[in-house]
């Protein structure tokens, strides 16, 4: 049966998200920015001219794409006994489109380990601005390489964009919008 309520805010969501993304005010309380991005980008720029001739790039690139798969194990006094060595992936900030052979390096990690639960937590993509293409095919890539017994959720990060939500969920991945999931585990619910 079709829940009706959640539909409803999830169709509010998405047209709060998509009004708030078309004013530019994702990034800000106020949608006003007091930084001097101009200046930020120009010496940018210069920057990555410097690096270039320096010869450094190649390195820097090299040490960039050494990422490292983090094991912690957390414990928690309520959490129910059946989720006793319960595995999540948690994965954020991955700005896929931002650099050649990323998404390939993060798939490669991935695909080594079986979790219960991946969740993703937004900026997918490296600018704030223009297409999606390029973050949903790296995206797409590192997504085939997650192994999830319980699926894989996610928010949306102020890079993101709302029309990222549907190919998103085509890939299997559930994006969370004023709503929530239930996981259950022998008699043990979180």
């Amino acid at each position: 049966m079709l829940d009706f309520t959640n539909l409803q805010k999830r169709e509010t969501w998405v047209a709060q998200r998509a009004r708030m993304e078309n004013r530019g005010s994702k990034h800000t309380p106020s949608g006003r920015h007091r930084r001097h991005w101009g200046q930020f980008k120009l010496l940018c720029r210069v920057g990555e001219v410097l690096v270039r001739l320096s010869g450094l790039e190649k390195r820097g690139l090299c040490n960039a794409l050494d990422i490292k798969l983090n094991r912690m194990e957390l414990g928690f006094d309520n959490l129910p006994a059946d989720f006793d060595g319960y595995t999540v992936l948690h994965l954020s900030d991955l700005h896929i489109d931002g650099m050649k052979g990323l998404a390939e390096r993060l798939a490669s990690l991935v695909a080594r380990t079986e979790v219960d639960l991946c969740i993703l937590t937004g900026d997918y993509r490296f600018r704030v601005r223009g297409g999606i293409e390029a973050t949903m095919q790296g995206l797409t890539t590192v997504r085939r390489a997650i192994k999830a017994r319980d699926g894989i959720h996610a928010t949306l990060g102020n890079h993101d964009t709302v029309e990222m939500v549907a190919p998103m969920e085509e890939l299997g991945i559930n994006v969370m919008a004023n709503n929530t999931v239930t996981i259950g585990r022998g008699d043990g619910v979180i």
